[in-house]
């Protein structure tokens, strides 16, 4: 016959770092901002979207150069640039998208950029 009441509460011993821990999560709940004024500004500020290069603009690329027989290797020699930002330009994979790098390309392969700005 075991009638054992239990009639106080248990103790829980823990460490600082869990009272820390407690007063961070008090802290964020109460909407107040978190960091210094140049966190905020940056955390506020709105990212810049990337500048693609359009298929058209690519395509005004490839045909040009094929047209003057040059491979993207010589047309990046004449820029003074790596191949690479030729193939990048060519097959609209390039990250961000330099209108006066375009237009230099355009030149050096004699085509106005005005007629595919």
């Amino acid at each position: 016959m075991n009638n054992f009441h239990q009639d106080w509460e248990p103790v829980v011993i823990r460490s600082k770092n869990y009272a820390n821990a407690k007063n961070k999560e008090a802290h964020v709940s109460n909407n107040k901002p978190i960091g210094n004024k140049e966190f905020q500004r940056l955390n506020n500020e709105e990212i810049p979207a990337l500048k693609k290069i359009t298929h058209a603009r690519a395509q005004a690329i490839s045909n040009a150069r094929n047209a003057i027989k040059l491979t993207q290797k010589e047309l990046a020699n004449k820029l003074g640039i790596n191949e690479k930002i030729i193939k990048e330009y060519e097959n609209c994979s390039v990250i961000n998208f330099e209108p006066t790098l375009y237009k230099r390309i355009l030149k050096v392969l004699n085509v106005d950029p005005k007629l595919y700005i």
